[in-house]
């Protein structure tokens, strides 16, 4: 007969048999028997070991960040720059004209004048500002400044091809 605990033992049933306290407590892992629980945690461990190809992707993830600088320089070009020297490094000529009040050339990164600006007076434009450019000091962390830079570069030599 089964019960529940919502229901009324029957007339002359006998209640069921409280166990010891002791009886009650989880035995011992060793001589517990293992379920899918346990079985999952096991998988999770040896999940959180580390693996030879984990190790070496970790090992070898900060050389792929410095080989490949150009990516880094283009990412923060489009984020930071490309705003008003446009995508190309040819300037946005509508922001120069109209939200700006300058000369869409100044916006050009190809042109003769910025061409031959040295590569520290550049860093130093890049991170103090110059006229209506703001510095980037405060929002460029040091590790960021030389692939932009780098990717600013490119972009002259690009220009001054054509």
């Amino acid at each position: 007969m089964r019960l529940s605990v919502a229901q009324p033992l029957p007339l002359g049933a006998q209640p069921p048999q409280r166990l010891p306290l002791a009886a009650v407590h989880r035995r011992p892992a060793r001589e517990r028997p293992r379920g899918p629980l346990d079985a999952r945690s096991e998988r999770e461990e040896a999940a959180m070991t580390p693996t030879r190809p984990l190790l070496a992707a970790l090992l070898l993830a900060p050389l792929a960040a410095h080989a490949a600088p150009d990516a880094d320089g283009k990412r923060l070009y489009a984020r930071r720059c490309a705003s008003c020297h446009g995508a190309d490094g040819s300037g946005n000529a509508t922001l120069a004209t109209n939200v700006l009040k300058i000369d869409p050339k100044r916006l050009d990164l190809g042109r003769v004048e910025a061409a031959s600006i040295t590569r520290e007076r550049k860093r130093e434009i890049l991170l103090q500002g110059k006229d209506a450019m703001p510095g980037y000091e405060k929002k460029l962390k040091p590790e960021q400044v030389d692939p932009l830079l780098d990717y600013t570069l490119q972009l002259t030599e690009a220009l001054r091809k054509r």
